[in-house]
């Protein structure tokens, strides 16, 4: 199901790319340059820029001209104007374009690093029981952790260790009379973060132009939905290799929970189960994808020109921004489920304890 997904939604993007961007792009620019772009596409690009607006694909124009200067079947229209524009840009913003490249085509692997794992997002969507949550932290974060193999005997035994908590939120901290206020909070972040990750990678697109694919505005916004399937993967994996409580039996009730806060859930029961040869091959698939998404963001960010240095900041400082808020809810929502989970099991040991006590003094007497 999910390499469908991929394959379609890779398809939509190359069929029906350029009639959506026939007149998205070169019209708003970056604000540094804006004004020299705008006064090159008037006074030197206006009959190429015409022809773009006109949406008529013209065959004699593209084996007479355009396609001698590099333009291809797919792109006919988008690369007159972007080519005309970057041949009547001077030397010097050519160069700080360049740089902008370089500091763009950093940004995956600074975000990679940066974001959460495959694991960590997994476990909020199934041991937490908060998967809408998790997939607005996943449209909001940009970004993928790279990794071999997915490992969730780590997952549970990062749960069970008290002494790895140290960058976690403590539940005692807030009570429950606050637990439903702090919810509502991050559902506010997170949307924010969402929005914000959506319009700066649109803005991306229609403002500047991929080199390799002047007609395909869509490339950044790819970069920021194509993440979502590993982290849908990479639970169904969890899903299959442990066996949790499940304290809803209708739609309903799964529907309550997700505006239930996990530090008022109860019932964190996990147990490891035998892998399964799905799980193998999925944690493998996503492994590779991983991989390949970073290529992808590599390759088209650092293929993106009509953008400076200053304004590749800003954008890769926007992207920092969604990826820390919802690095930072996913943080506090495991620290909540370790301290739920081991305070669950020690009251349980405790339990057992004093049934053990209780029973010893019966035989006693």
């Amino acid at each position: 199901m999910a390499f469908r997904t991929l394959f379609l939604l890779v398809l939509i993007g190359v069929v029906i790319s350029p009639v959506l961007a026939s007149k998205r792009q070169f019209q708003n620019w970056y604000p540094e340059y804006r004004h020299v772009f705008q006064k090159i596409l008037r006074e030197n690009c206006s009959e190429e820029y015409a022809y773009y607006l006109a949406g008529y694909r013209n065959s004699t124009r593209f084996f007479q001209k355009d396609r001698w200067i590099g333009a291809g079947a797919t792109s006919q229209l988008a690369f007159p104007p972007a080519s005309c524009v970057f041949d009547h840009t001077s030397e010097w913003h050519k160069v700080n374009m360049a740089g902008a490249a370089v500091l763009l085509g950093l940004t995956p692997s600074i975000l990679a690093a940066l974001g959460p794992s495959v694991e960590e997002m997994s476990s909020l969507f199934i041991i937490a029981r908060r998967p809408l949550l998790g997939l607005c932290l996943v449209v909001g974060a940009p970004s993928l952790y790279p990794f071999r193999t997915l490992d969730h005997h780590k997952l549970i035994e990062g749960l069970e260790n008290l002494e790895n908590r140290d960058a976690h939120a403590r539940l005692r901290h807030f009570t429950r009379r606050y637990q439903y206020p702090v919810m509502v909070l991050e559902f506010i972040l997170a949307t924010g973060a969402i929005a914000n990750n959506i319009t700066n990678s649109y803005q991306l697109g229609v403002q500047t132009s991929c080199v390799f694919a002047p007609q395909l505005w869509v490339l950044p916004l790819c970069f920021s939905l194509f993440g979502i399937i590993p982290h849908l993967l990479g639970s169904g994996v969890l899903w299959s290799r442990v066996r949790c409580s499940k304290p809803y039996k209708t739609s309903l009730d799964w529907l309550k929970i997700q505006f239930t806060p996990t530090g008022v859930q109860s019932h964190f029961e996990v147990g490891i189960v035998q892998t399964t040869a799905f799980a193998t091959v999925v944690s493998w698939f996503v492994s590779i994808y991983i991989a390949c998404f970073l290529i992808y963001g590599t390759l088209t960010f650092s293929s993106l020109i009509f953008i400076t240095v200053r304004d590749a900041t800003a954008v890769i400082g926007r992207y920092l921004i969604s990826l820390l808020v919802c690095r930072m809810i996913l943080t506090y929502e495991l620290g909540v489920l370790r301290e739920k989970y081991v305070a669950q099991r020690q009251n349980s040991a405790h339990g057992l304890e004093l049934t053990h006590e209780r029973l010893l003094r019966q035989a006693s007497v």
